[in-house]
């Protein structure tokens, strides 16, 4: 038999109810197996559904993140984190950019063919340090 939840067990319950999310479908709402699954991993013993209905903070937890009140809040978390990883993909091309644009124009001037070949633009840049000497 499964002892009683501790006022800090309910409490990382609903705090793992709260902060759960389906990384493949942001906009899932939770259900009552996955809160067996998060109280089992919690407490270490497995929970029903109605047992766990029982506990009042638990209950509102469900039904607030059934609600949308903290998925709304994990949607935008989710959109932050997808356009950070958007901002720096484009940041690391934007200097790759640079850089070629860079390589091609120094490469441009120092051509002696016309018309230049790409194989001419893509030869890499001389080292400073081997120039000055």
């Amino acid at each position: 038999m499964a002892k009683h939840l501790t006022e800090p067990l309910k409490k990382k319950i609903v705090e793992a109810i709260e902060g759960w999310q389906d990384h493949l479908n942001p906009e899932a709402k939770i259900t009552w197996p996955i809160v067996e699954k998060i109280a089992e991993t919690i407490t270490g013993e497995k929970r029903t559904r109605q047992a766990l209905n029982k506990q009042s903070e638990i209950k509102h937890a469900y039904e607030n993140r059934n609600a949308g009140t903290v998925s709304e809040k994990s949607k935008k978390d989710v959109r932050i984190r997808r356009l950070e990883k958007e901002v720096k993909k484009l940041q690391e091309e934007n200097a790759s950019l640079i850089e070629k644009f860079l390589r091609w124009s120094y490469n441009a001037k120092k051509a002696t063919r016309v018309p230049v070949e790409i194989e001419d633009l893509e030869r890499p840049l001389p080292n400073p340090e081997k120039v000055r000497s």
